[in-house]
């Protein structure tokens, strides 16, 4: 496969998260793919997930996938 015909990553993550390392982004684009990262300073792992009550990062990140 060429760069041309793989799809677009996004990595939404924070900086010191554990589990979804900002390292991620760096190896797809060694790799050939593109990669775009989203680094949200200060928020825990799943700070975007959606709740019943509401989450204003959850909206901030919907709105991030339309880059």
């Amino acid at each position: 496969m060429t760069s041309r015909t793989r799809p677009p990553n996004i990595l939404i993550t924070i900086a010191d998260d554990q589990r979804a390392s900002v390292l991620g982004c760096a190896g797809m684009e060694g790799a050939g793919n593109r990669c775009t990262l989203k680094l949200y300073e200060g928020q825990p792992h799943g700070f975007f997930n959606y709740k019943d009550e509401g989450n204003p990062y959850f909206e901030r990140t919907m709105s991030d996938l339309n880059v």
